[in-house]
């Protein structure tokens, strides 16, 4: 398209594309918006290299070798095509969006691009591929963190499932962004500044047979100030004897002891290698036991297999027991993990959490005793959706309007560069209005106790929303080879830099966490199944785009001839 472009003249042309995307995803009612970070990153990278510029150069040739190209004596050169192409940079585009982290919905402007046609097209590709899954993994996070219970947390195990290094990468950076509380990916927590939680594999358990494996590699090393791991592996023996838990693999209890030594500040034991209530929870409690009796403070248990609901109740219940029959207490309130194929649906169907086993009721599946959810292969892969329909059109050219019709009235799209207002009342979100970039909102009779606002289907549809504030959302982020606005960093030297990658993450997080409490409820920000999507109603446009659109609408609907009744 590029070269097509060039050969007409039309490569330097103004334009303005703009992204959206149609229907939320996961049959939900809204999306969280991200990945604008790293929409700017490659813009700021823009280079054709002279390797580049080779394999294009072959693909044009195969044109140029044409009877048709060369009977064409109006034809740009493929040479001067290519020293366009080498001349490239950002110095001649602007980009504005949406904050990152933004709660947005469907068929509203959440990015816009403007500069030359030729160059804004080639970006098509690589911006949809950054914000779409972006904001399709982070929207998927988002939701599994306003499932669960505002004390547990939610911690990304999906490296092994994702589909390639790089989305693992992501999985880690925009579960974080969504409010994920860890990742046991340890290149992405360093990379993103995410805590680093984990526990160890089954194959960690299997490795062991008996604790005299322990006791013969056993130093004198001091585990704490006053206990050696000799010691330590001894006082574990007797508190096993002590509970009376002879069914239990020792193999395993060797394995935990060691897990417990090696990482005494964060021991959680995956505990269902053999049998989890007859082996794996005992096992727990007897090296649990031994740390609280040397003053450290064991984490808690790992679930992954089986009746959740239940398997957590049964656990907690032990935990209980050897407490009493130990006098170690705070073994009652351990945290006990869950994770194998978690998504909304099969946390919100574990039902309610109760931390007294007294009280957990599983019979009917709406119990459990999980304070902590480790989530994997339906997060990383987005088993539900695995792409988001984010699509990029050109909206305007060298100052004029421009839209697709279709036959589907959905897919038809807005014309103009455009402002989106977001209208609150009461510190509520009552609506996004789109306007076109230069319009301000229009009130209802001059009221501005109301916005004026129009169906984006059916422009005869006229609304009135309360208001009491408006806020743009969509502000420049890029111009000219600078950042700006939230994306900007001010050096010493006063020149805008882009921020960097770690920064804008935490941004996000911090800004998708603080608008939780202004979204209404038609948005179901807690709503784990069945979700109705956002009703094209809350979502209008001002009348000047309405009469604009419909204008256009106009001089591009064909006229239908009917065939002549005869008598």
């Amino acid at each position: 398209m590029a070269f097509a472009y060039f050969q007409q003249d039309k490569h330097t042309d103004e334009a303005v594309f703009e992204y959206f995307f149609r229907k939320p995803p996961f049959k939900g009612s809204f999306a969280v918006f991200n990945g604008v970070h790293d929409v700017l990153r490659l813009i700021q990278s823009i280079h054709f290299g002279e390797e580049e510029l080779s394999v294009i150069q072959s693909l044009l040739d195969s044109v140029k070798a044409s009877a048709h190209f060369r009977s064409s004596g109006t034809s740009k050169s493929v040479a001067g095509f290519l020293d366009w192409l080498r001349s490239l940079d950002s110095s001649k585009i602007s980009v504005y969006a949406f904050q990152e982290g933004s709660i947005v919905f469907g068929n509203e402007p959440l990015l816009r691009i403007s500069g030359p046609l030729a160059l804004v097209q080639l970006l098509e590709s690589p911006v949809l591929n950054a914000l779409n899954f972006a904001t399709l993994l982070t929207t998927k996070a988002f939701r599994l963190v306003r499932t669960v219970e505002p004390e547990s947390q939610l911690l990304e195990f999906g490296l092994r499932r994702a589909q390639g290094s790089h989305a693992a990468m992501i999985a880690t950076k925009y579960s974080f962004a969504a409010g994920f509380d860890g990742s046991s990916n340890v290149l992405g927590c360093a990379k993103y500044g995410v805590p680093s939680r984990g526990t160890h594999a089954h194959a960690f358990v299997t490795a062991f047979h008996s604790m005299d494996e322990l006791l013969d590699t056993a130093k004198n090393d001091a585990l704490t100030d006053t206990l050696s791991r000799k010691q330590f592996i001894q006082l574990v023996l007797s508190i096993r004897e002590e509970f009376k838990v002879g069914q239990a693999h020792q193999g395993e209890l060797a394995a935990f002891t060691a897990f417990a030594m090696s990482f005494p500040d964060n021991f959680v034991a995956l505990v269902d290698t053999y049998d989890t209530l007859i082996s794996g929870v005992p096992n727990f409690c007897v090296v649990a036991c031994a740390m609280l009796r040397c003053g450290m403070k064991p984490k808690g248990i790992r679930l992954d297999s089986g009746n959740l609901a239940e398997l957590s109740c049964d656990a907690r219940r032990v935990f209980h027991k050897y407490a009493r029959i130990s006098g170690c207490h705070e073994l009652e309130s351990v945290h006990i993990v869950a994770s194998n194929d978690l998504d909304e649906a099969s946390i919100s169907d574990l039902g309610k959490f109760v931390q007294n086993p007294d009280k957990c009721e599983t019979t009917n599946g709406r119990m459990h005793s999980i304070n902590d959810f480790g989530i994997g292969t339906k997060l990383v892969t987005c088993s539900q959706q695995a792409a988001l329909g984010g699509v990029f059109k050109l909206v305007q050219l060298n100052g004029s309007p421009c839209f697709k019709l279709s036959e589907e009235r959905e897919k038809s799209t807005l014309p103009c560069a455009k402002q989106v207002y977001r209208v609150y009342y009461q510190g509520v979100v009552q609506a996004d209005v789109m306007c076109r970039e230069e319009d301000a909102v229009q009130y209802v009779n001059d009221n501005e106790s109301a916005i004026l606002g129009c169906s984006r289907i059916d422009f005869s549809r006229k609304y009135g929303v309360c208001v009491d504030r408006v806020r743009p959302m969509i502000e420049l982020v890029w111009r000219y080879g600078e950042a700006y606005g939230t994306m900007r960093r001010i050096q010493d030297n006063e020149k805008a830099e882009l921020i960097s990658e770690l920064d804008a993450l935490h941004a996000s997080r911090t800004h998708l966490l603080a608008q939780v409490d202004s979204m209404p409820q038609y948005v179901n920000l807690n709503s784990t199944r069945n979700q109705s999507a956002l009703s094209s109603d809350a979502v209008f446009i001002s009348s000047k785009l309405a009469e604009i659109t419909q204008q256009l609408i106009g001089s591009c609907t064909p006229i239908h001839f009917l065939n002549p009744i005869h008598p």
